[in-house]
């Protein structure tokens, strides 16, 4: 239902170039939230599921992961398809909005204020950031929790990862 609203509310209105900026990085927003969420609920079901993580637990929960991902980027794909047609909007915008983009990284990546990037495609991350946190301190154990706290060289990377993706 939320896929058919989102199409619905999109396609049959009008879109400039700019406006179309707006909406892709909604859209790549989106796409990362709805990732942490899907990896949030894997995490719940695995720990329900007694920690098990054999072949056919993942032959059961990976395509059913997929698809929702894949139902997301599909709707998506048909979205931006209608608003480019009926907007009479090249395809080749996109192009420029990659280069727009990267520059907004370069340029942060090289200032060293990575929440530039965040800002310019309106990714809030702390409300992320406290809801994975507070889902992973109470779906794993306190032996767990302690296990991961001790293992730093796996936390590390994950740390500067999150920290590059949410600051």
């Amino acid at each position: 239902a939320n896929n058919f609203t989102e199409l619905k509310g999109h396609v049959f209105k009008k879109f400039d170039e700019g406006t179309l900026l707006q909406v892709l990085c909604a859209d790549m927003v989106e796409r990362f939230q709805m990732f942490v969420f899907l990896l949030l609920v894997t995490i719940q079901n695995w720990a329900k599921d007694g920690r098990v993580s054999n072949q056919a637990w993942i032959q059961e929960w990976g395509p059913m992961v997929m698809f929702v991902f894949a139902s997301e980027l599909g709707v998506d794909w048909i979205k931006h398809a209608f608003v480019t047609k009926f907007n009479k909007i090249e395809p080749e915008v996109y192009n420029r909005y990659r280069d727009v983009i990267w520059e907004h990284v370069c340029n942060a990546w090289r200032l060293r204020e990575p929440h530039r990037v965040a800002k310019h495609i309106g990714f809030v991350s702390l409300p992320l950031s406290v809801v994975f946190l507070r889902v992973c301190y109470h779906t794993l154990s306190p032996a767990e929790l302690e296990r991961i706290s001790h293992n730093w060289l796996v936390l590390l990377p994950l740390a500067v990862v999150w920290w590059l993706v949410c600051s």
